[in-house]
């Protein structure tokens, strides 16, 4: 009874830490608590100390030792923060070149509570990227040129991740101003009722038609994803609805786990809301978030076009009707509700026509959230509000461990000059190819991504690997995208494919076969970072006339791709292996935005066109039309 007494009161005071953690920064950014930031960052960082490790300590089936253990690191996180707080200023000034025997004790402290922190959310996979960078900054010396670099001494290199340089710098800022900002708006987002909303509007608009409850998944992912950037909660939110409905509609459960999977990670790179890779990106580059959100809004599309195609040509093949009217919500009823995606609405408009800054939009489109959802019921009201401001706070913590970890990494990677000599190597292997280099370059950040969340994937890949891309004169904005698409493509790529992994549990199947599965519906995805190296048309940077054709032809291409996955044209005839050689060409010949392969892709097309029909009436002995055949 005591335990359970005092788990309660533990809860409680947890929730009320995050609640304040949640108001303490809206009331910083919206500039009625001045502070330093740092200094914020350290008030911050000292109760998500808590967050984390205050609810083990009250768990009365942990052992005494794990009790004592988690209290250890709490207190060991925190106190390096007091020590920064009341030092503030003069480590800024002076970290990196002179500091105090303190500074390396509390700087150590605090590099090796963060990096336990990110191990316990997320697994080795980070905490040993840091210490080895760490190691090689130390032991760096010791190596032969041109690999190695001049002496660091130990307390040097600790007083500068300990300050802006490192742990407490730019990513520590985006991800207090930024991320926690749009954390909390999808926390305010799902207590308003539109999280649901957008599920059963995407029900009643395409689930009756053929392959619906799939078609049903690209949609409501591609919705949800919008404001949401995570893949994982994406499939956990939409993938308990869906994934059933596909299985009893008929679809394979290994095809509906997924189809799933690759949806939901598409929603982080669809605007208004990308992932938290997208905002660092605008960081790194100096640009508006807008302008990073333009840019990734051609390649979405044409991500979830070519997803559809597949799900509606998957229906066709096996014969997939929809489902049940019956079963679905009623439209009377979506139409009526229609003002709950007016967050959505609010948002987009603020990021890219009136180019609000992300962090004053993202306050707007909180406000927002609390409009549509105000009732009369005043303490219905205060419980969604805190209920939000709660979810906000201890969705932020985990993004925060990333972040600090990713400074770690930075500034080992500054300090030892790591990157300039790794891009030489890149660029050696590659012949100085642009090509190859990109393909280096995105193996590299498969591999990191593998056991990393997409922030720190893009961080790491984009600290050591994206130089030797801008060094084969692609463009930056190109190359920062290149590195973002294959970070978030980790998330469906074996072995590790955490949104595999969450789906697959939904379906109850073997999450190597529905990761194989999904690489092969998400092949466009893989193709297109390739595709706007070269030409940055699809990126939205060139003339409109030449975006929009751009923009068509990779449509039909995907059309054409589709139907050469899947083995069947759009009417169920099936397509032999010659004609689907002759289109796999004429398909990639389309996506590559130029007039030159845009002809061969229609000449190609057109070859291939009367084999397919003499092919066809060859098997069935009659005779259709070509608008019949396709």
């Amino acid at each position: 009874m005591e335990s359970g007494i005092a788990g309660a009161r533990t809860r409680l005071a947890v929730d009320l830490l995050a609640a304040f953690s949640s108001v303490l920064i809206i009331a910083y950014l919206l500039g009625v608590f001045f502070i330093d930031p740092i200094a914020l960052y350290c008030i911050i960082l000292s109760l998500f100390f808590i967050l984390e490790y205050l609810p083990d300590i009250a768990k009365s089936d942990l052992k005494r030792y794990q009790k004592v253990f988690s209290m250890v690191l709490m207190i060991c996180g925190i106190l390096p923060h007091i020590y920064l707080f009341l030092n503030v200023d003069r480590i800024r000034i002076m970290y990196g070149t002179i500091y105090t025997t303190a500074d390396v004790f509390f700087g150590t402290m605090a590099s090796l509570t963060v990096i336990a922190w990110a191990k316990r959310r997320f697994g080795w996979a980070m905490p040993i990227i840091a210490i080895a960078f760490s190691l090689f900054v130390l032991l760096g010396h010791l190596i032969p040129l041109p690999w190695g670099h001049r002496y660091y001494r130990f307390g040097r290199y600790v007083s500068f991740i300990f300050g802006e340089s490192g742990m407490y710098g730019s990513l520590m800022a985006i991800s207090i101003r930024v991320i926690f900002l749009y954390m909390l708006f999808g926390a305010f987002l799902n207590k308003s009722g539109a999280g649901d909303y957008l599920l059963n509007a995407s029900l009643a608009l395409a689930g009756k038609y053929r392959g619906g409850p799939a078609k049903v998944v690209v949609i409501s992912s591609a919705l949800l994803g919008t404001v949401n950037g995570s893949a994982v909660a994406n499939v956990v939110t939409t993938g308990g609805v869906t994934i059933p409905m596909m299985k009893k509609t008929g679809y394979h459960p290994v095809f509906a786990a997924a189809i799933e999977a690759v949806a939901s990670t598409g929603g982080q790179i669809l605007p208004p809301v990308l992932g938290a890779g997208a905002f660092i990106m605008a960081e790194f580059l100096g640009v508006a978030y807008s302008d990073v959100a333009l840019a990734a809004t051609i390649p979405a599309l044409l991500y979830y076009i070519a997803v559809f195609l597949q799900v509606d040509l998957v229906a066709v093949k096996t014969g997939l009707k929809g489902a049940a009217p019956e079963s679905l919500p009623d439209k009377k009823i979506i139409f009526q509700k229609i003002y709950m995606i007016l967050p959505i609405v609010v948002l987009i408009y603020l990021l890219m026509v009136a180019r609000f800054t992300v962090t004053r939009a993202g306050l707007f489109a909180v406000l927002s959230t609390l409009i549509i959802s105000w009732t009369k019921d005043i303490k219905a009201n205060f419980n969604r509000i805190y209920s939000a401001l709660i979810d906000g706070a201890r969705e932020s913590v985990g993004i925060t461990a990333i972040m600090m970890v990713a400074g770690i990494i930075v500034g080992a990677v500054t300090c030892s000059g790591f990157a300039p000599k790794f891009s030489s190597m890149v660029l050696t292997l590659a012949g100085g190819n642009k090509i190859l280099t990109a393909f280096f370059t995105s193996l590299i950040c498969i591999i990191i991504g593998l056991g990393l969340p997409t922030a720190a994937a893009y961080i790491i890949t984009t600290a050591i690997a994206l130089p030797a891309l801008i060094r084969t004169g692609i463009e930056p904005l190109a190359a920062h995208m290149f590195v973002f698409y294959f970070a978030i493509l980790a998330n469906i790529t074996p072995p590790i494919a955490p949104a595999v992994y969450a789906a697959s549990a939904i379906a109850g199947v073997p999450p190597m076969k529905t990761a194989f599965e999904g690489m092969k519906l998400a092949v466009l995805a893989y193709l297109m970072p390739f595709l706007f190296l070269n030409n940055t048309n699809l990126l939205g940077q060139g003339a409109i006339i030449e975006t929009i054709q751009a923009f068509a032809t990779a449509v039909f291409g995907c059309f054409i791709l589709a139907m050469i996955i899947q083995g069947v044209t759009f009417k169920g005839n099936r397509i032999s292996l010659l004609v689907r050689l002759i289109w796999t060409g004429a398909g990639l010949a389309l996506l590559e935005p130029s007039a030159y392969t845009d002809v061969i892709g229609f000449v190609l097309f057109a070859a291939g066109l009367p084999l397919h029909i003499y092919i066809t009436k060859k098997k069935r002995g009659d005779a259709k039309s070509l608008f019949q055949q396709m």
